[in-house]
């Protein structure tokens, strides 16, 4: 654990401000444990790469949205684009995720949750009936908002 010690220095008259950082092998100690764990439960190492890992955020949040709608807790997809824009700092350039989502087309984001739910488990990676709906439909979150 980092310690931070605070101190005067007679000679200057000023505070010094000391940090004592762990040793490295207290910073390898939670890895080693993950590595062990993963080992232990059978789950295969990978490297990850930028797309999926942006992919399984996007992916997570819309499928999320989509539920929000069906259930009538926000009123339309913009709703919740301007709840993320404003409040969570999601990227004004794209809109939205609901937005982002029409962008990109909602079969790509239901094929992203599909292969997802194939690789990690439908208990984390269930398609909202919403976005199945729509996606298979092939409109977008404006288009239902419209009706």
């Amino acid at each position: 654990m980092t310690q931070i010690t605070v101190r005067a220095d007679r000679h200057h008259g000023i505070a010094v401000l000391t940090i004592d950082h762990p040793p490295v092998n207290a910073l390898a100690q939670p890895l080693r444990a993950a590595l062990a764990l993963s080992r232990r439960l059978g789950i295969e190492r990978r490297a990850i790469a930028d797309p999926e890992i942006l992919e399984r955020c996007l992916f997570a949040l819309i499928n999320e949205g989509a539920l929000i709608l069906s259930e009538g807790i926000a009123a339309s997809p913009a709703d919740i684009d301007v709840i993320w824009c404003n409040g969570y700092g999601f990227p004004r350039f794209r809109g939205g995720p609901m937005f982002y989502a029409d962008t990109i087309g909602l079969g790509e984001v239901l094929d992203g949750i599909n292969r997802f739910a194939a690789l990690l488990g439908r208990q984390y990676w269930t398609p909202a009936p919403l976005l199945a709906q729509i996606a298979g439909n092939g409109g977008t979150f404006q288009a239902w908002a419209a009706r």
